[in-house]
């Protein structure tokens, strides 16, 4: 590990640089803060597409959206209503606003190795 104070090779079962004697232990507890969140979104195995159109991103969400409006009316218009579409928004939904926030984290954490806060 690179101390990110000094900037000198330490050993990582160390809590404390040898080197300037800085906490890596408070370092690493910051970077795992700032990384939470950037990861893929996965719902479970049993909605495998659409986990896989969520991680596209907030499009991903939007077009999910899509999906349910253009189902659920097309099978209103034909006198039959499914339970599925509305549950479909509502994970679209979700979808978008957690795509959203994870490239505002992704951002951030950009920011933050920019400036070589984050290894």
């Amino acid at each position: 590990m690179i101390c990110p104070m000094c900037k000198k090779e330490t050993p990582s079962v160390l809590s404390f640089c040898e080197h300037c004697k800085a906490d890596l232990r408070e370092y690493s507890r910051k970077r795992d803060k700032l990384m939470e969140g950037t990861g893929e979104f996965d719902i479970g195995s049993g909605f495998g597409i659409e986990s896989k159109i969520l991680n596209l991103g907030p499009i991903g969400g939007i077009i999910l959206m899509a999906i349910a409006v253009i189902w659920f009316f097309a099978a209103f218009a034909n006198g039959v209503i499914y339970f599925y579409p509305p549950v479909l928004f509502v994970i679209g939904l979700v979808g978008f606003f957690a795509g959203i926030a994870r490239s505002i984290k992704r951002k951030k954490l950009k920011k933050h190795r920019a400036r070589g806060e984050v290894d």
